[in-house]
This record gives C-alpha cells, structure tokens and sequence, in this order.
C-alpha cells in the first residue's frame, strides 16, 4: 500500500467500463497482495458506502479455473472463498464488502458494480513532473528589453512569439 493511491469508482458499472475508467485515470483496477492491502481495500470500499462488492482487477482464465490479475502482476495472495473460482460464474473477481474478511468469489463481467482502482507511486510523477521545454529560436536581438536589466535578451521562438529570456 506505500506509494499507492487507491479510489473507489462510481457510479457502478460493469468490468470493462470499470477497466476504462481506471486507465483514463492512469490507474489499474486494483489487484491485491496481502491481507492488510485487502483488509484496506475492503474498509475504503464500505465507507464510500460500497457494502455489495466491488470489482478487483483480477480475472479467470478462459477454463474458469484459476485467477490471475489483469495489470500482470503475481498472484502472490488468495483471498477466495473456498470452491471459488466456480465454473458458469463468470470471468472477472470482485469482493465481498459486506463480509468483514473481504472474500472474493468470480462474478458475470457485465454485472453493475462499484471498483477499485489504484495508482502507483511513479504513475503520479510521470503526471506531475514537467516535462523539459526545447525552444529553438528563429531570431534574437541583443538589445535592451524595456523593464528588464540590460543583460536580456528578446527572442522571437518558432511560432513567431516574443520571449523574454
């Protein structure tokens, strides 16, 4: 969870929209890797007033037999109900908000649900930090810039724009 920004999306919606919305927001759907990311998870879920469920970002494979995230990442944790993922469930995962343990169980994908999205750390600087300016200047003059010391210059950059430099 350090480093992470986590949101509960809304209004509910299915699991691609759920998917869309995330990546609009430079975000994932949310896969979980420990018991205190779930346990997290689940109470920022049921506080934003989420208590049937909500879409994780994880899916079942084609033979609905086994979980796997969609960001790619490990399956280094299993908070499944027992016997779930259940064959002619569906494919995508969500969680139980209403059981304090946060189970999941595999749902119908165009099922109509609140999701959890999260960003990480390097996604808000990639966001946030400027990115280097190159200005090539078509002409420049020495002289003196009125209000300025006489050490500017004015420049003409290529869209034909006054700088002040």
């Amino acid at each position: 969870m350090k480093d992470q920004c986590y949101k509960i999306g809304s209004p509910a919606t299915d699991f691609t929209r759920a998917q869309m919305a995330c990546d609009d927001a430079n975000a994932d759907l949310a896969p979980i890797h420990s018991t205190q990311e779930n346990s997290f998870v689940r109470q920022l879920a049921f506080n934003s007033g989420a208590t049937n469920g909500i879409f994780l970002g994880g899916a079942t494979d084609e033979n609905q037999t086994e979980f796997t995230w969609t960001d790619g990442t490990a399956w280094d944790y299993d908070n499944t109900y027992a016997g779930y993922p259940k064959e002619g469930n569906g494919e995508c995962l969500l969680m139980d908000t209403f059981s304090s343990s946060g189970k999941w169980i595999n749902a119908d994908c165009s099922s109509k649900l609140p999701y959890v999205c999260v960003r990480h750390h390097l996604a808000w600087l990639s966001l946030t930090m400027p990115q280097p300016r190159v200005i090539t200047f078509s002409s420049v003059d020495t002289g003196e810039v009125p209000g300025k010391s006489p050490m500017s210059y004015r420049a003409v950059d290529a869209r034909e724009r006054m700088l002040i430099v």
